[in-house]
């Protein structure tokens, strides 16, 4: 057991996969046991700790990886705080405090027309430093309208909202919470709405949400009874009959589905629904970046080469250059490459993965990003296609090898030929190219004519093999 004294530890944190070195702590008379503090620097549960002590400095590596994308917690940060009209055409809510910067404000609004009919809605809300927009909107057709309106990202914003209405209203309750961990900027996803009758209210259900971490939120608004009992795992903030009421539904979410709930209602009645989903924050986390490629995985022919887009994608404080390279995975006999090799904080790189005439197989290319302790991998997966292989016969007085591939469309061709037992291999670099292009009379497409001559020099007798990438040709080879 590693006994030290006490640590002091400022904040939480979260360490990436890294080894740390910690200096050597003073004596003391009374020993305590080290992870006891370190319990209380991480604030829950120790994972796998492995510590080694030496003569200097404790070696403290702590398997407590960081993700390579980071899900930000969507959080309720207030709410709901209600608000009710009384008469005019406006009405105010205080929020219990000012907003966050960069949180986002919902508010579920449900009104009733004095006019059968004949819908009163909400005009526009109005807020310093916070600019409201309408994600959804339900009128029953008689009565009763429900609302659901977002502002994002605010800024400096007041404690004070103000409701503005359209029409004669009759009754009019606002529902508004703040949550943390929305999207600054094109963050409502999918809408739905409904209206009906009975003793459940339903707010409609939209198509398949586009991510996995969302905020649901929904509202019912129902005459002269009140609400409870949410489906689909959505809690109710609301509910409670004030001459109508109005239910706030929200659900958290983790994954991707058709959002949808409702309520129980203490009588049947006339009712009207809506629901709008809102896309949380993801990437990397903060201090740290993300590692992607697109496409993942490809296929080529041999001899060609795969290549795919790597981006770097910074999170909240990195700022540090990033190193690329492959370390892993690339054919044999070729040089993979990430080009530039290296990116400061964000931005993309090319990864190409050259093949041989003889290669064949599916590679797990390994490219993999560093800066300091921080590093991530990612894996680009090749399928390589074999070329056709023909043999012929060498003499030991053979002086040459003429290659003639033939075949109608587009496309190119490369030849390698290789000796018995793979010795010797020559590439087309070592030989004349002829490439011609033949146009016949009625054809659609024209005939292409790639020859390569190869010279030999005292070769060794036997059985050769001729590689050609271009499949479904016509091959002809000379010996002289």
């Amino acid at each position: 057991m590693l006994k030290c004294s006490p640590i002091v530890i400022a904040s939480h944190q979260t360490l990436p996969n890294a080894t740390v070195q910690l200096p050597t702590l003073p004596r003391r008379q009374t020993y305590h046991n080290f992870q006891y503090y370190l319990d209380q620097w991480l604030a829950e549960s120790v994972p796998h700790i492995a510590i080694e002590q030496g003569e200097s400095s404790t070696s403290l590596t702590v398997f407590d990886p960081l993700p390579s994308v980071y899900a930000a917690t969507i959080t309720r940060v207030q709410g709901n705080v209600k608000g009710s009209w009384s008469s005019g055409t406006s009405f105010g809510i205080a929020l219990s405090s000012a907003p966050g910067n960069g949180d986002t404000l919902v508010a579920v609004i449900g009104t009733d027309s004095n006019s059968g009919g004949v819908s009163t809605s909400v005009n526009s809300i109005s807020e310093t430093g916070a600019t409201w927009t309408r994600a959804v909107s339900k009128f029953n057709g008689s009565y009763m309208t429900v609302e659901i309106w977002y502002a994002l990202n605010v800024s400096s914003a007041s404690q004070s909202i103000t409701v503005n209405l359209s029409g004669s209203p009759g009754w009019a309750v606002a529902d508004i919470c703040e949550y943390s961990g929305i999207l600054t900027s094109s963050a409502l996803d999918v809408v739905a709405s409904n209206s009906g009758s009975g003793y459940t209210t339903d707010t409609g259900s939209t198509i398949t949400t586009s991510q996995g971490i969302e905020l649901w939120v929904g509202g019912t608004d129902e005459y002269a009874v009140s609400q409870s009992n949410p489906t689909h795992g959505f809690v109710v903030l609301d509910g409670t009959l004030n001459r109508d009421s109005l239910a706030y539904l929200e659900n958290i979410v983790t994954s991707t589905g058709t959002a949808n709930s409702g309520t129980s209602t203490t009588l049947s009645g006339a009712w009207s629904g809506a629901i709008a989903t809102f896309k949380g924050i993801t990437g990397p986390p903060p201090g740290d970046f993300s590692i992607s490629l697109s496409p993942t995985s490809q296929n080529v022919g041999a001899g060609g080469a795969a290549s795919s887009t790597l981006t770097i994608a910074a999170g909240l404080g990195f700022s540090g250059t990033v190193g690329l390279s492959v370390t892993a995975g690339c054919p044999s006999g070729v040089t993979c490459s990430v080009s530039p090799n290296s990116i400061n904080a964000s931005g993309t790189a090319t990864v190409t993965v050259p093949t041989l005439i003889t290669s064949s197989g599916t590679f797990s290319v390994v490219v993999t990003a560093t800066s300091g302790l921080l590093n991530h991998q990612t894996t680009f997966t090749v399928t390589v296609t074999p070329p056709a292989s023909f043999s012929f016969n060498v003499q030991s007085t053979s002086v040459q090898v003429v290659v003639t591939v033939t075949w109608v469309g587009t496309g190119t061709a490369s030849v390698t030929i290789v000796g018995p037992g793979g010795t010797p291999t020559m590439s087309e670099s070592g030989g004349v190219v002829y490439n011609r292009i033949s146009y016949v009379s009625g054809a659609s497409s024209p005939t292409n004519i790639h020859r390569v001559t190869f010279t030999l020099s005292t070769p060794p007798a036997g059985v050769w093999t001729a590689y050609v990438s271009q499949s479904g040709a016509t091959v002809t080879i000379e010996v002289n």
